[in-house]
C-alpha cells in the first residue's frame, strides 16, 4: 500500500535547541510548518527550559509542562488557538483555490491574511487616498477638493485607529456609513441655513 500524502500542512511547536543542550539553559519556542519541501517557522517569543517543555503533548504539537509556572495553561491555550487559527486559514484557502503554496502558508504564519480577503488585501484608506489623487490628476476635481478629501480620509483613519478597528472588511463599511450619515446631516443643515 502506497504512502498517503496529506492534503494540507499541519503545524507544530518545537523548542529550538542546539545539538548539545545544557541544564538550566532556556530555549526559544518556534512554530513550524513543513509543506512540499519548504520549512516555515516563526518565533513565538516564549522561552523555556527543556524540562518544562513536552514535545509529545497535543498529538506531537508540543506544549508547556505545568513545571513551567502558573501561566502554563494560558500559554498553552494561546499556542493552541494560534495554530488552530492558522490551520483554519489554510483550510479555507485550499477550499477556495484547490491547493496552497509555501509562500501563502508563510504569510498566514506571519499574520498576513490578505490572500483570504475578498478585497485581495486592498486597504480602504490607501484606496481612498489614491482615488482622490487620481481624480485630481484626471481633472475631475480641484486642489481644494483633493486636499479636503484626503484630510477627511486621514481623520477617518485616526478614528479607526482610536476605535482599534482595521481599515478593511465590515468594520470600515459600518464606520464609513456612520461617518457619511454624519456628513450628510451637516451638509443638509448648511444648505438649509444658506437657503434662508
Amino acid at each position: 500500500m502506497a504512502r498517503q500524502t496529506r492534503q494540507f500542512p499541519q503545524g507544530k511547536y518545537v523548542l529550538r535547541t542546539p545539538r548539545q543542550t545544557q541544564d538550566g539553559q532556556v530555549y526559544a519556542v518556534y512554530l513550524y510548518y513543513y509543506w512540499k519541501g519548504k520549512q516555515i517557522r516563526r518565533s513565538m517569543d516564549f522561552f523555556t527550559a527543556l524540562k518544562d517543555w513536552n514535545q509529545d503533548a497535543n498529538g506531537g504539537a508540543g506544549e508547556f509542562r505545568s513545571s513551567y509556572g502558573p501561566n502554563h495553561k494560558e500559554r498553552n491555550a494561546y499556542l493552541k488557538e494560534l495554530m488552530h487559527d492558522i490551520d483554519c486559514k489554510i483550510m479555507d484557502y485550499i477550499k477556495q483555490h484547490g491547493e496552497i503554496d509555501g509562500d501563502t502558508i508563510e504569510a498566514f504564519v506571519s499574520g498576513d491574511d490578505k490572500a483570504l480577503r475578498q478585497d485581495n488585501g486592498i486597504d480602504f484608506i490607501e484606496f481612498a487616498r489614491k482615488r482622490f489623487i487620481e481624480r485630481y490628476d484626471s481633472g475631475k476635481i480641484g486642489v481644494s477638493s483633493r486636499e479636503n478629501g484626503i484630510s477627511y480620509i486621514n481623520q477617518f483613519a485616526k478614528f479607526l485607529k482610536l476605535e482599534h478597528r482595521g481599515s478593511h472588511g465590515q468594520h470600515v463599511v459600518h464606520r464609513l456609513g456612520v461617518a457619511l450619515v454624519g456628513l450628510l446631516t451637516i451638509a443638509i443643515c448648511l444648505v438649509t441655513f444658506l437657503g434662508h
